[in-house]
């Protein structure tokens, strides 16, 4: 081989050398392959864009709806019931007639009781003539008149016992099942029905002691009930003086009017008791937090690609969480992958509200 060839091909060998050693350090001829590399590395995501917006702080418990007034009506002297004068579940208003019980015989008693009293009132009427003119002595008139004043309360008491035979009402309400029938004789203190006020209504509920410090009376409730796809707004207006031991809750009463008597007592409800509002708050789906010991972390996207920011939260609700510290309205949040997310990692939106 001549000395040109060799040299010839010593520059081919050169010129192949450093091609190959620069073309990959300028990156020539390979731009399209990055960017697909680039494309396929970066994690598909959704988030949303923060604003200012306000949050309710909102506590949830659960209760039963107790009757405004409840009672067994019973009967106050013995006797044999004589007749029914309500209907099973039909509205009654105070003072209405429920029951009569036989009273024949003390009605005897009263009548002898007036007539005793009508005489001794009459001689009572005559001593007072034969006093003014000293035709009788003062002890002798007030046996008289002491007879007259013991008959006038026997009179009384045969009054008041004879009302007792008439059962009545002592509010309005829905008479419950009777429980007993023409005939029977029944005992002081034995039940005759059952007597429901529906309107108002108290709804009974706990919360955890911790709120005590806050303003409950006054506050509204909003509370749901099986069957009714209706939420039903009450008024708390009592609580319990003493915390319960055993749960550490305290109970509340609030104060539904019902007055379509659509709701009944015993019914379980969900509340919702708003204690206060904050304004111009961030917050964020809960999902996106990350809880760390001395706070939390979230992602946001910037520039397009993953950021991690320490953040301090505040309020929980069901679906999000306030954020005091670490983001401002306009950041952007990353609310899903959060586990395959790393710092600078390329992200591509695929939802963002």
């Amino acid at each position: 081989m001549s000395v040109s060839v060799k040299r010839i091909t010593g520059i081919v060998i050169t010129i192949i050398i450093i091609s190959v050693l620069l073309i990959p350090r300028f990156g020539l001829f390979d731009s399209d392959e990055n960017e697909t590399v680039s494309t396929q590395r970066s994690l598909p995501v959704t988030g949303v864009v923060l604003s200012s917006d306000e949050i309710e702080n909102v506590i949830r418990s659960s209760g039963s709806l107790i009757a405004g007034d409840k009672v067994d009506v019973t009967a106050e002297i013995s006797g044999m019931v004589s007749s029914i004068h309500f209907e099973e579940g039909s509205d009654v208003k105070k003072g209405d007639l429920l029951v009569s019980l036989v009273d024949e015989e003390h009605k005897a008693q009263l009548e002898r009781a007036e007539y005793q009293r009508d005489l001794l009132e009459q001689m009572v009427d005559r001593q007072c003539v034969l006093l003014d003119r000293e035709a009788v002595s003062q002890e002798e008139f007030d046996r008289i008149y002491t007879d007259y004043l013991v008959a006038q309360s026997e009179v009384k008491l045969l009054n008041t016992r004879l009302s007792q035979k008439q059962i009545t009402a002592p509010f309005d309400g829905v008479a419950g099942f009777r429980m007993v029938s023409p005939g029977a004789y029944i005992q002081p203190g034995t039940p005759v029905t059952t007597l429901t006020s529906l309107s108002p209504l108290r709804v009974e509920f706990s919360i955890p002691e911790r709120y005590q410090s806050e303003h409950l009376i006054g506050n509204d409730i909003y509370f749901t009930v099986s069957g009714f796809n209706d939420s039903f707004a009450a008024k708390v207006y009592a609580v319990n003086p003493s915390v319960e031991k055993q749960t550490r809750t305290l109970s509340l009463r609030a104060l539904y009017q019902n007055e379509d008597h659509k709701l009944l007592p015993g019914m379980f409800a969900n509340i919702r008791m708003v204690t206060g509002r904050e304004e111009n708050i961030v917050k964020v789906p809960s999902e996106a937090v990350i809880p760390q010991m001395d706070g939390a972390l979230i992602f946001v996207s910037r520039n397009g690609v993953a950021e991690q920011v320490g953040v301090q939260t505040g309020t929980r609700t069901e679906k999000n969480v306030v954020v005091d510290e670490g983001l401002m309205p306009g950041d952007t949040v990353i609310t899903s992958g959060i586990l395959q997310l790393r710092t600078g990692m390329p992200v591509n939106f695929t939802n963002l509200d």
